[in-house]
């Protein structure tokens, strides 16, 4: 998630994400302790699995057995990871009362590229040296909602080359707007 802005660059750090939902099925056959069978491999065992603000999603009175949780949506600025996670609860001993098992799912950020051209207007051939400036065209809110940059900031100024492009290496956030402007 983005934290913050170090005066050259955006900084991120992984945290666990509230609104990402999943999805529940058998990974084989599942049978209660009395060998009756509950599930057949496949079966769906829970759908809509929403994580809270810890990012965390619960599901319990599970029998013991092999699961596979699925993310079927993901939030907002972060791709879907579709890989299924296979999850085996199994028994420990007949002193464990509750048995806990957990899988993480990981979510890359989306990332915005630009790249800025120079060409002669009348040839079209390529300019070098042209010098141009990315700025933030609104207020840029961490995570948290705290502003981190204000609209009309420099971001990052580039200088284009022989073939008239130059590319910004700023890790800008997507959900904002950026311009660009001949310095």
């Amino acid at each position: 998630m983005l934290t913050g802005w170090n005066g050259s660059n955006f900084t991120y750090e992984k945290k666990k994400l509230p609104g990402a939902v999943f999805k529940v099925t058998a990974g084989a056959d599942i049978y209660k302790a009395d060998g009756t069978k509950v599930y057949n491999k496949g079966d769906l065992i829970a759908e809509n699995l929403k994580t809270g603000s810890d990012g965390q999603v619960v599901l319990s009175d599970l029998h013991l057995g092999t699961y596979v949780v699925t993310e079927t949506k993901s939030i907002d600025g972060y791709t879907i990871n579709t890989e299924p996670h296979t999850v085996k609860i199994e028994y420990k001993d007949q002193m464990v009362e509750v048995q806990y098992e957990t899988t993480t799912v990981l979510n890359t950020r989306q990332k915005a590229e630009v790249s800025v051209t120079k060409k002669d207007s009348e040839t079209t051939n390529p300019l070098d040296g042209g010098q141009y400036t990315l700025y933030a065209g609104n207020d840029i809110k961490n995570y948290a909602g705290q502003v981190i940059v204000t609209k009309g900031t420099a971001l990052q100024t580039v200088m284009t080359g022989e073939d008239g492009s130059a590319a910004y290496t700023v890790d800008l956030p997507i959900a904002n707007s950026y311009y660009i402007s001949e310095t």
